[in-house]
């Protein structure tokens, strides 16, 4: 890419947008299955190969649920590039930096520790002790500030901000591989130096506390160490974005190969590096080792090809709102589901007995589908009735921007 090119008007690309809101779509679908222990070990052929590709990996490893949280993050890379091509002036973008950081950070805090229960179950009367302190949107928030800086301090000289980020994903294994706990595994859970940096600086009481999932102690999988080689992936994102923006493509009629060449170069490069990598730095989601940011950062390529190629190039776009009613709106979906599924634990059923979660699963979703299919049902009512929701702000051209 020339860096003498002259930047053209940005356009709309709704490939991005519809594949932002097919990312949160699949996130929602994952976090809400209808019963845990049969999501996590169903029984049966058919019900294991569904039910796989929504699980995490265990600890080292890749699922397609492990590519959905970066595959956002590179998203808002993308749409980094075409922000800040319309904002110049480095003051305004350094306090829209700053000023959208703290706002998902918050956002994020609020949304971890929402209803605030304390022990003896009354609302709001969590102590601020025992907080945890990140959490998907925290990493967000910190990544994302972290590569928008970048990106403000050096746009005119995007080797360097290559550079930048590959020497980020050196340093952090370098570290990763040396810090952590003398004689233990430096890569296992509760021995490596981003679990170490954890409790030192925030304190076991504020990490993530669901012991039954990760292990015995509190651990936080979205630590402190994690955001700078996540700041990463956020960059990949603002390359591939780069990539479309400059290339002034739009209609139809082979005007989108050239970039469609090579988002799938770039893509099937990182992904073979990250397959290399990962011998000596294995793939790891709650670490984000740098095997993990270039596997998912080329799938990441490769998914927005894709979405470029059946949305822009093929001019299929006249069905990409479907979509893009959650893509406009990503944001604001995460919260709903973030707030709704709690509320839902403590809502009475309409029998008068039990949660309405539990009766929503058990009575409705297993009771039309069975246990194992209910346990499918239940997350796909979620986002169809969310979509709804959705549709209502989308007609009305409301948006929450963060």
């Amino acid at each position: 890419m020339s860096e003498a090119l002259p930047t053209p008007k940005p356009r709309r690309v709704l490939a991005i947008d519809a594949l932002r809101g097919l990312t949160i779509a699949a996130m929602v679908l994952v976090n809400n299955p209808g019963d845990w222990g049969i999501f996590e070990n169903p029984e049966g052929a058919f019900w294991k190969a569904l039910f796989w590709p929504m699980n995490h990996s265990a600890w080292h490893g890749l699922t397609p649920t492990d590519c959905i949280f970066p595959l956002f993050l590179f998203l808002s890379g993308v749409s980094c590039w075409f922000s800040f091509s319309r904002r110049a002036g480095t003051a305004g973008r350094l306090k829209k930096i700053v000023v959208r950081s703290l706002e998902i950070f918050l956002l994020g805090v609020f949304l971890v520790n929402f209803p605030f229960e304390d022990s003896a179950g009354a609302f709001f009367h969590k102590p601020f002790a025992e907080w945890r302190i990140m959490g998907v949107l925290q990493r967000i928030a910190v990544a994302w500030g972290l590569g928008a800086l970048c990106v403000t301090l050096w746009e005119k000289r995007p080797r360097r901000i290559a550079l930048a980020g590959a020497g980020v994903l050196l340093l952090h294994w370098i570290a990763m591989a040396f810090g952590g706990v003398a004689g233990e595994d430096p890569f296992s859970m509760y021995n490596n130096l981003g679990h170490r940096i954890d409790v030192a600086l925030l304190g076991e009481s504020h990490l993530w506390s669901l012991p039954t999932t990760w292990g015995a102690a509190a651990y936080e999988p979205e630590g402190l160490l994690g955001c700078l080689p996540a700041a990463v992936t956020m960059l990949i994102g603002w390359f591939a974005g780069r990539r479309i923006g400059l290339s002034g493509a739009s209609g139809k009629s082979g005007r989108w190969l050239p970039v469609l060449s090579d988002l799938a170069a770039a893509g099937l490069a990182l992904v073979a590096a990250g397959v290399l990598w990962n011998f000596a730095f294995p793939v790891n989601k709650a670490l984000w080792t740098g095997s993990y940011v270039l596997v998912c950062g080329g799938l990441s390529c490769l998914l927005l090809g894709a979405a470029v190629w059946l949305f822009e190039e093929l001019g299929t776009s006249r069905w990409s709102w479907i979509l893009v009613v959650f893509g406009c709106n990503a944001t604001l979906l995460y919260a709903l589901d973030a707030v709704w599924v709690k509320c839902s634990w403590f809502l009475p059923a309409p029998s008068g007995e039990g949660a309405f979660s539990t009766w929503l699963y058990q009575s409705v979703c297993a009771g039309i589908a069975g246990p194992q299919g209910g346990s499918f049902l239940y997350p796909c009512l979620h986002v169809g009735l969310y979509w709804l929701v959705l549709l209502f702000f989308y007609k009305r051209r409301i948006f929450l921007k963060l």
